[in-house]
C-alpha cells in the first residue's frame, strides 16, 4: 500500500525515537493507537472493518487509504505533543484519578474525574491540530474537519459507563481496605480490558467490573450489585492468595460478611 510508505516516510523524518507498528491481528483490540516513547499502532484488519461497516457511510473519504492516513496523523499528534512536553498533563490526572479510585476515595472522584475528562479532551485537541500540518493536497479538509468533531464529541460528554464503573472501583477498594487494613498482603489494582487475574509472584490482583456496570442488581440473587461485587472479589482474593490472606482472621471481625460470602459461594459459585 503506496500510503504505508508514506507513512513510513513520515515516521523517519518527524518520529525516528519511535517505530510504526501495523498488524492485521483480532488480538490487538485498537484501531489505532500510540504507545507513548514506543510507537504508533495500526490495526488495519478492524480499521478496514470499521470503515466498511460505518465510515464509508457517515463520511466522504475517497478511499480506505485516506481514512487510514487521518488516523495515523492523528496518532502523530500525540506523539508530538508528547515531545513538546504537554503530554504531562494527562499522565498526572490519569495517576491521580487512578489513586483515588485505589485508596477508596469516593469522596475526591467526581472532581477527579471531572479534572482528568478536561485533560483528556485537551490533549485529543491537540493532537487533531498537530495532525493539520501532515495534510496534503489529496486530503479533503472538509472530510478531515467531519472525522476530528465525530472523534473529539465522545471526550466531551461523560461516558456513564466509565463513569459509573469508576465509582464501584471505588467502593470496592474502601470495602477491601476495611476487611483487609490499610496495608494488605496483596495489591489491588483496576483493568477494564483483561477479565479478573493475578500475578502472584508480585501479589498483584487485577480485576475488571465492566460487565457490571450495564444493571443495578445482581442476576443471580437478589442482592445490590456493589454486593456481588464485592463478595466475588473476596472469593477470587481467597482463591489466588490462600498463604498470605485468611478468611478466618477476615471473617473474625465481620461476622455477618461471613454469612453472606457463604451463601454466595453456595449458592452462586457451588463451592462446598
Amino acid at each position: 500500500m503506496e500510503v504505508i510508505q508514506r507513512m513510513k516516510d513520515i515516521m523517519e523524518k518527524y518520529a525516528p525515537e519511535i517505530e510504526l507498528h501495523i498488524t492485521e491481528s483480532d488480538k490487538d483490540n485498537y484501531l489505532g493507537i500510540y504507545f507513548p516513547g514506543k510507537a504508533i499502532g495500526l490495526n488495519i484488519k478492524r480499521l478496514k472493518k470499521r470503515y466498511d461497516t460505518q465510515i464509508k457511510e457517515d463520511f466522504s473519504f475517497s478511499s480506505f487509504d485516506e481514512f487510514l492516513y487521518i488516523i495515523f496523523i492523528h496518532e502523530l499528534g500525540h506523539f508530538l505533543d508528547e515531545k513538546k512536553g504537554l503530554f504531562k498533563a494527562y499522565d498526572d490526572a490519569h495517576y491521580a484519578l487512578y489513586d483515588v479510585r485505589y485508596y477508596g476515595q469516593r469522596e475526591n472522584l467526581k472532581s477527579a474525574y471531572i479534572h482528568y475528562a478536561s485533560v483528556r479532551y485537551e490533549m485529543e485537541v491537540r493532537a487533531w491540530d498537530e495532525a493539520l500540518h501532515f495534510l496534503t493536497d489529496d486530503i479533503n479538509i472538509e472530510n478531515f474537519n467531519a472525522f476530528r468533531t465525530f472523534c473529539l464529541s465522545s471526550y466531551q460528554r461523560v461516558p456513564r459507563k466509565e463513569y459509573r464503573v469508576m465509582v464501584m472501583e471505588t467502593k470496592l477498594a474502601k470495602d477491601i481496605y476495611t476487611f483487609f487494613g490499610d496495608v494488605p498482603t496483596f495489591f489491588l489494582y483496576f483493568d477494564h480490558k483483561e477479565e479478573n487475574h493475578v500475578v502472584e509472584d508480585l501479589n498483584l490482583c487485577y480485576i475488571n467490573l465492566m460487565k457490571y456496570v450495564t444493571r443495578s442488581v445482581s442476576k443471580k440473587r437478589n442482592i445490590s450489585i456493589q454486593k456481588e461485587v464485592l463478595l466475588e472479589t473476596l472469593h477470587f482474593i481467597f482463591e489466588h492468595f490462600p498463604t498470605s490472606v485468611s478468611k478466618e482472621d477476615v471473617f473474625n471481625s465481620h461476622k455477618q460478611m461471613k454469612e453472606d460470602y457463604e451463601t454466595y459461594t453456595k449458592d452462586i459459585l457451588q463451592v462446598t
